[in-house]
């Protein structure tokens, strides 16, 4: 396996030696290790650290964040795609997820797994009977209460008491050594402001400063951030004006109660501009970028050239956190999100905020939705800051509001519809089209809701649900009919048409590509060269030489309309090799040989394991109606071999035409020829069943 392994170290590391050890211990044996304690307290950057240290013992080790987003991929899928699997939407269950992981020694950290208990449960359960080499941390504010759970609860950091330091006249340094909150505080304040000098510092003014925090360490960084703002001598008098917190005694959520003052304490220093960036930056979720923010936040006196410089301010202060890349994103701490969401509220911006997040991602997803192909699609919402939790929260918000803002919503799930998709989230995708489809106040035919009842339909395909996808399409029909969108009905009726293909409606089928491919023929040449296709599939599932023959004909033209509006090579491969299976049926074995060529040229070219079988396999049944059984066989034998090799299945109906096929070459020739044969074809070069399958083209 090539997995990476992800840690998320970013920074020093202080007072968790024991800690550590004593993880390092468990891992020897299998089981669950899950770390409790209060929020803030580290549990996440204890099992970064023992993800890291687990690596040079010889785990992979993955780290997988559950906490809770906007309609976010369940658990098991987000395990697989930080395992690198390639189709992550596919891994739905714990048997699935144990299969990849096999005899592997991984270390996978289950971070926030408080917002998935039953399912990671249920993870741990499996991959401790299936996975000998698997280890599993999940962090929990809660143990899980499993069979066979080790609890490790994270205790805040030590730090020293007020009286007794300065009784005994310990230096900054010194007590630093002793207690792992003191020198956590000056790692980050030498961060903060590289001319802060602990030697200069009275000792008494950070342990105030740990107190005030009960010593968590996330209270520490903030606080410690301060100091490029303010004078340290100052800080405690500053904390002052905070007296009403809690008492420090178990159970009553004083560790809370102070991070969230420490956090307001930091934001109270921000200039006014910064302060009010802070707070809208709450409508964003997952994370934005600096465009982004300068779309969305800039509202009401704030103006977009003053946006870098105030984000810059929020990182000095520890309030949001960067993230590397092309552009960078940024991303709150979620303590720091809880403070700016209630601050946003309160400044009754909150509706400002979220509408016109909404109109920016809506106006994103619609210009991602325009490009071709996928590639080019997903690498512009990153490069725009465009992310999948961003578009979901616009959606919603836009399907809560008023009735002129359903438009938006619609739009949005039309856009998204290619995203679904390609990240097959059928269910996810369907449940939100519920939400928008259903929605009365919205607009009851509009060229959005039309394209929302199509992208419907996809995904109800997908889901192999073709009555519904056929009545959805129906609908989209409808709408479009009514709007006088030519286009639109084209693609409502060939979708339509492709239901009833399915589902043995032949002459409905027919009807509708014909429909489709009288209004295309003229302006869209790619899709009357899909309608072409499509009614060639028609002629052949009706069967008869006649039919076959028309079915190849049939191709030929939407192979050429196909080339003619420059389609994508791989439209026009499938287009190809359909043409060989039609030619087979039809007896024209010349065409057919051609047709399978091609396909093969192709497929070398662009590297498609997939078209290079099934043109293999075209060809051998070509060899096997001339008469050529050995080279047939040869050539099935290695179309077999690879989809073996590179996993590669058959569709059911292909499969069975396969075996029949097989059965027919082996009563050709007796069974020790067939062997000998099959055997030859087994061991040959790609090249040689290349020049086997080319031979006279």
């Amino acid at each position: 396996m090539s997995w990476q392994g992800r840690t998320g170290r970013e920074s020093s590391f202080r007072g968790r030696n024991d800690d550590l050890a004593r993880l390092l211990a468990w891992l020897e044996h299998p089981g669950l290790i899950t770390l409790t304690g209060p929020p803030g307290v580290g549990k996440s950057r204890l099992s970064a650290e023992a993800a890291a240290a687990a690596a040079r013992l010889g785990y992979i080790p993955t780290i997988v964040d559950l906490s809770p987003a906007a309609f976010s991929d369940p658990p098991i899928p987000r395990i697989a795609a930080a395992l690198d699997h390639p189709n992550p939407g596919m891994i739905r269950t714990e048997e699935a997820l144990a299969r990849i992981i096999g005899d592997n020694a991984i270390l996978i950290v289950l971070d926030d797994c408080e917002h998935e208990v039953s399912t990671c449960v249920r993870i741990a359960a499996c991959l401790s009977a299936r996975c000998p080499n698997a280890r599993l941390i999940a962090t929990s504010p809660v143990a899980l209460k499993t069979d066979g759970e080790r609890v490790h609860r994270v205790a805040p950091l030590a730090w020293p008491k007020r009286q007794s330091t300065q009784a005994s006249g310990l230096t900054v340094q010194q007590t630093a050594r002793q207690y792992p909150a003191v020198q956590l505080f000056l790692d980050r304040a030498q961060a903060a402001d590289p001319s802060f000098d602990p030697e200069l510092q009275d000792v008494t003014h950070i342990i105030e400063v740990c107190r005030h925090v009960d010593g968590l360490p996330l209270g520490i960084e903030l606080l410690a951030a301060l100091t490029c703002a303010l004078p340290l001598s100052e800080l405690p008098g500053y904390l002052a004006k905070y007296p009403n917190l809690p008492p420090a005694t178990p159970g009553t959520g004083h560790r809370h109660h102070s991070l969230a003052t420490c956090i307001q304490a930091a934001a109270d220093l921000l200039p006014e501009r910064a302060a009010v960036l802070l707070r809208r930056l709450a409508v964003f979720v997952g994370g934005w970028t600096l465009s982004a923010a300068e779309h969305v936040c800039c509202f009401s006196g704030l103006l977009p050239d003053s946006v870098a410089a105030s984000m810059d301010v929020l990182a000095q202060h520890s309030l949001i956190e960067i993230s590397p890349g092309h552009p960078p994103r940024h991303r709150f701490l979620n303590a720091v999100r809880q403070h700016a969401e209630a601050a946003l509220v309160w400044a009754d911006e909150l509706d400002a905020a979220r509408t016109r997040h909404a109109v920016f991602f809506a106006e994103r997803v619609e210009w991602a939705d325009s490009l071709d192909p996928t590639r080019e699609r997903e690498l512009a919402l990153r490069e725009s800051g465009l992310d999948y939790d961003n578009a979901v929260a616009a959606l919603l918000h836009s399907a809560r509001d008023s009735a002129a803002s359903s438009g938006r919503a619609l739009t949005i799930a039309g856009a998204l519809g290619w995203y679904w998709e390609a990240r097959a989230l059928t269910a996810e995708g369907l449940r939100l089209l519920e939400i928008v489809l259903t929605d009365p106040t919205g607009p009851q035919v509009s060229h959005e809701r039309a394209k929302a009842w199509l992208v419907k339909g996809n995904l109800e395909k997908k889901a192999g649900k073709w009555p519904i996808a056929a009545e959805a399409y129906s609908r989209a029909l409808s709408d479009y009919d009514e709007l006088a969108n030519a286009e639109g009905v084209a693609r409502a009726k060939h979708n339509l048409a492709n239901c009833a293909l399915v589902l043995g409606r032949l002459d409905e089928a027919a009807r509708l590509f014909h429909e489709a491919l009288r209004l295309n023929a003229l302006t869209r040449p790619v899709l009357a060269a899909r309608n072409l296709d499509g009614l060639a599939r028609v002629h052949y599932m009706k069967g008869g030489i006649e039919g076959y023959g028309h079915a190849v004909d049939l191709q030929g033209e939407a192979i050429t309309e196909a080339r003619r509006a420059d389609d994508k090579p791989n439209v026009i491969t499938e287009m190809e090799v359909n043409r060989g299976i039609f030619a087979v049926a039809a007896r024209q074995f010349d065409v057919a040989r051609s047709c399978f060529a091609s396909a093969i040229r192709s497929a070398q070219q662009h590297d498609w394991p997939e078209v290079t079988c099934a043109s293999l396999e075209g060809i051998s049944e070509v060899l096997r109606t001339e008469g050529k059984s050995v080279p047939a066989t040869q050539l099935a034998a290695k179309a077999s071999g690879l989809r073996v090799e590179l996993k590669l299945p058959r569709a059911p109906s292909d499969e069975v035409s396969f075996q029949t096929h097989l059965d027919q070459l082996r009563a050709a020739f007796s069974e020790p020829e067939f062997l000998a044969a099959w055997g030859k074809g087994q061991v040959m070069t790609i090249e040689e069943s290349l020049q086997v399958a080319l031979a006279g083209n």
